[in-house]
């Protein structure tokens, strides 16, 4: 008998999108959240995405597994603050989430002069996407409330 595929989707988040990311976030992401801003899971998920202009979660099999956005910084300079929380399932995806994030990063860019924020120093999955979306990684340095080795990446248009 043959497995049927997973479907993926992505569609624009939801409220109810943040409790299930949250409760089952990657370890690599709540590190993350909390050595950048003291912040939980649910707390980290919830203020990215009431502060984003625009969101999107991604699905496998009509389960949220990731939530990405980006947040205006300033709106005359056209800068905008990317984000990107998710679950284990993120590196299962595989070349399903690469090929679908690359798309809207190219959407993002299409409004924003400048995609920015920073990355934990030891994330290293993360690193790797953002350099394969084409952002510059610079070298690492602190950041945060706890002064943790972070790296700021950019992606100009």
């Amino acid at each position: 008998m043959q497995k049927n595929k997973p479907v993926y989707t992505v569609r624009e988040s939801r409220v109810s999108d943040i409790a299930i990311i949250a409760q089952n976030m990657r370890e690599a992401d709540r590190k993350e959240i909390w050595r950048s801003s003291t912040h939980t899971p649910d707390s980290g998920v919830r203020t990215a995405f009431f502060s984003s202009e625009k969101s999107w979660t991604g699905c496998k099999d009509g389960v949220p597994f990731v939530m990405f956005g980006f947040a205006c910084v300033s709106m005359t300079a056209r800068v905008y603050n990317i984000w990107l929380l998710g679950t284990p399932e993120i590196e299962r995806a595989g070349l399903v989430f690469l090929k679908k994030s690359r798309i809207f990063v190219d959407r993002m860019r299409k409004l924003a002069a400048v995609l920015e924020n920073w990355v934990d120093s030891e994330n290293a999955v993360s690193i790797k996407w953002l350099k394969w979306c084409g952002f510059t990684v610079e070298p690492a340095q602190p950041y945060g409330w706890l002064g943790r080795n972070f790296h700021y990446f950019y992606l100009k248009s």
